[in-house]
C-alpha cells in the first residue's frame, strides 16, 4: 500500500468514519444520564486515536491524491493531530478545489461567503465555487448558493438552490426553505409546505428549526399530549446543545403556566435565571418582564 495513495486514502476514511461512529457513542452515552467516567475516557481516548491515524494516511496520500489532500485539510482545521492549523487547513483545502473536489469546492466557496481570518470574504469567488459545487448535486453548495443569492435580491434563484437543497436532505436548507414559503420570498406563500420543511429540519437536529417548531407546537390550542411532549424535548434540546436563550424562555414560560400539562414554577424560575445569565442586552429585557411574574409565583408555592 506504500504506493498506493488512494488505497491510504481510503484507509483514512475507514479511521474516520470509525471514530465518528465512536464519537455518536458517547453523545448516546451521555444522553443517557449515565456517568460513567471511565466508559468516556476509553471512548476519547479512542477517538483521538483513530483520528490521529486518519490524519497521517492524509497527509501521506495528500500530495498525490485530491481527495485526501482535502480530508488533510480538514484534519489540520480540525485538529486531528491535537493543535488546529488554520493556515495550513485552508491551504490544502483551496488546492484541493482548484483540482476539483466537489466538497473542497463547496466548503471554500463556504469560506469565500462568510470571510475567515485566513480567506476575505469574495462574493464573486463564492459563486463561482458554489455554483461549480452545486452543479455536482452537493447540497451544502446549493444552500450555500442560495443564501448568496438571497443576500444579493436574487430571491426566484434563491429559492430553486434552496428547495433543490432541501429536497436533497440537507437541513439548513430545509430550515431556510420553511422561511421562504412562510414568507413568499421568491415563491408563492405556503404554510403547509413552511410547516412540512420545518418539522423535516427539526427532525434532523437543526436547532432554529427545532426552536421554531416548538414554538409553533406550543401556540397551537389544538396540539395534544405527544405534540406537547415533543416540544419539550426540542426545547431542551437547543438549549443544551445552541444555549438559547429565546429556547430558555419558551420553556421557563410553559412550565410556569402549565402548558406541557403540568406547573413547575421551579423548573421555570431556573431556566430563567439560566436566560439571564447567557442573555443579551435585549433578551435581559424580555426576562425582566417575565422575572417578577415567576417569583411571585415561586413564592406562593413556597408558602
Amino acid at each position: 500500500m506504500e504506493d498506493d495513495h488512494h488505497a491510504q486514502y481510503l484507509v483514512g476514511m475507514s479511521l474516520k468514519n470509525k471514530a465518528l461512529m465512536l464519537k455518536e457513542q458517547q453523545l448516546a452515552l451521555a444522553d443517557s444520564g449515565e456517568q460513567d467516567v471511565e466508559a468516556q475516557a476509553l471512548l476519547n481516548k479512542s477517538v483521538s486515536a483513530k483520528l490521529e491515524n486518519a490524519a497521517y494516511w492524509f497527509a501521506k496520500a495528500g500530495p498525490f491524491d485530491a481527495d485526501a489532500l482535502f480530508e488533510h485539510g480538514v484534519a489540520l482545521l480540525h485538529g486531528y493531530l491535537g493543535e488546529a492549523d488554520e493556515v495550513a487547513g485552508q491551504a490544502a483545502i483551496k488546492q484541493a478545489a482548484e483540482q476539483g473536489v466537489v466538497n473542497a469546492m463547496a466548503l471554500l466557496g463556504y469560506f469565500y461567503l462568510v470571510g475567515s481570518h485566513q480567506i476575505a470574504q469574495d462574493l464573486k469567488l463564492a459563486e463561482h465555487y458554489l455554483y461549480a459545487a452545486a452543479q455536482q448535486e452537493q447540497a451544502e453548495a446549493m444552500s450555500n448558493l442560495g443564501v448568496l443569492y438571497y443576500q444579493q435580491g436574487q430571491l426566484e434563484q434563491a429559492y430553486d438552490c434552496i428547495s433543490r437543497a432541501a429536497k436533497s436532505g440537507f437541513p439548513n436548507a430545509q430550515y431556510h426553505l420553511a422561511l421562504m414559503l412562510a414568507n413568499g420570498d421568491g415563491c408563492q406563500i405556503d404554510l403547509g409546505g413552511s410547516e412540512h420543511w420545518l418539522a423535516e429540519a427539526a427532525e434532523q437536529g437543526q436547532l432554529d428549526a427545532m426552536l421554531a417548531r416548538a414554538q409553533h407546537m406550543l401556540n397551537d390550542d389544538n396540539a395534544f399530549g405527544e405534540q406537547l411532549s415533543q416540544a419539550e424535548v426540542y426545547l431542551r434540546d437547543v438549549i443544551r446543545y445552541g444555549r438559547s436563550v429565546p429556547a430558555m424562555i419558551e420553556l421557563s414560560v410553559a412550565l410556569a403556566d402549565g402548558v406541557l400539562g403540568r406547573i413547575d414554577v421551579v423548573g421555570a424560575a431556573a431556566l430563567l435565571k439560566m436566560a439571564a445569565d447567557y442573555g443579551n442586552e435585549q433578551e435581559l429585557q424580555v426576562i425582566e418582564r417575565y422575572g417578577s411574574r415567576w417569583r411571585c409565583r415561586l413564592k406562593v408555592l413556597l408558602q
